[in-house]
């Protein structure tokens, strides 16, 4: 009996034994895959550190809008000059700084035309677009800004009549045209004139636009009075400088006739002009003084006739027109005259007729009622 209790206590020993060998060999792995977590941890860390930025040059491309050349832009120490196509090119390593970009010049003229900066496009600030500085201007990236310029234009005016005949310009007193935007300038009838020729044409989300300038004739004036119609004669500078304006002249013939007999008389023609300026000129074989084109509009036209008594005529001059001036010479007055003094000692002697028959018919009368008493 002892002898199988000692049995199996050994059993029970040796068992036990087995069952934690087992435990223990199951246990060992997962502990030798959990030491290597720390090293994994400190992988993950050293991974999220933003690494330091890598420097690198970039470029901001300045354009000129018409493309001019020689024109300078400075930012910070640096100034650059555009070349023939109107660029010019400031490079710099990125940085986040915040820099002031200047057009130094800000005007230019050559031959012929004067251009004037208008505003920037490519600018992120709208408030500075019309200014000659850019400050807050950035080199992180490459970019681009454009620096547009209105255009001024030298012209010279032509003066002719309707046929293509050339008008002296020094008859000119004053000439004004019409913009497209409805701007009155004015042109100087000799030497130049400088007139907005091409304007900046803007729309956001777009490129910058270059729109030429229309003109219209609306006064040409000679001698007081207009010779054009208003917005029927256009130009436009960007394409020709050298202008020409047609105007309306016009012949006037200026005759004298008797005013009572009607044959033609008279010595000189006399014109007064819109402005009030007096021209004379003595009739000729025709008994007629012509005056060779003249501005249209309204004149006075009188003729000379020593001690006659002459009208003035005023005629609206708008085509070639003749004019006849009644002229009341002395022999008229006294043909008037004598007509009126007949006329009245006519009327006395037929009045004085009347009153005697009215005399004699009344005394017949009265000597028939007396003899008829008697």
């Amino acid at each position: 009996m002892s002898r199988r209790r000692g049995a199996r206590v050994v059993i029970a020993v040796l068992a036990t034994t087995a069952v934690l060998a087992i435990i223990a060999v199951s246990v060992a792995p997962t502990t030798a895959v959990a030491e290597p977590l720390p090293a994994r941890t400190t992988s993950i860390a050293a991974g999220s550190i933003p690494s330091a930025p890598v420097d690198h040059p970039v470029t901001l491309v300045l354009n000129t809008v018409p493309a001019l050349p020689g024109l300078r832009f400075s930012m910070d120490d640096t100034t650059v000059v555009t070349d023939q196509a109107g660029k010019a090119s400031i490079t710099q390593d990125r940085n986040l700084d915040a820099h002031t970009l200047t057009l130094v010049d800000t005007t230019l003229e050559t031959a012929g035309q004067r251009y004037a900066f208008s505003r920037w496009a490519g600018q992120r600030d709208p408030e500075q677009a019309f200014t000659p500085s850019l400050d807050g201007v950035s080199m992180r990236t490459n970019d681009s800004l454009t620096a547009a310029f209105d255009v001024a234009r030298a012209v010279t005016p032509t003066f002719t009549d309707q046929h293509g005949q050339p008008i002296d310009a020094a008859r000119v007193s004053a000439a004004t045209a019409r913009s497209d935007n409805g701007e009155i300038v004015t042109i100087a009838p000799t030497g130049t004139s400088w007139l907005d020729s091409v304007r900046v044409n803007y729309r956001p989300n777009a490129p910058i636009a270059l729109q030429d300038v229309a003109y219209t004739w609306q006064s040409v004036v000679i001698a007081g009075s207009n010779v054009v119609d208003a917005g029927r004669q256009s130009f436009t500078p960007a394409t020709n400088p050298d202008i020409t304006v047609q105007g309306q002249f016009h012949d006037l013939t200026v005759t004298g006739y008797d005013a009572l007999l009607g044959y033609a008389t008279g010595t000189d023609a006399v014109v007064t002009f819109p402005d009030g300026t007096v021209l004379a000129k003595p009739l000729d074989s025709n008994d007629a003084a012509v005056f060779p084109r003249l501005p249209r509009g309204t004149y006075r036209a009188q003729v000379t006739a020593g001690w006659s008594i002459v009208a003035n005529q005023q005629v609206r001059l708008s085509r070639e027109s003749t004019v006849s001036v009644p002229v009341i010479s002395p022999y008229d007055m006294a043909i008037v005259l004598g007509s009126i003094t007949a006329t009245a000692l006519g009327l006395l002697l037929i009045g004085r007729k009347k009153t005697r028959q009215r005399i004699f018919g009344q005394d017949r009368r009265t000597r028939m009622t007396e003899i008829e008493l008697g």
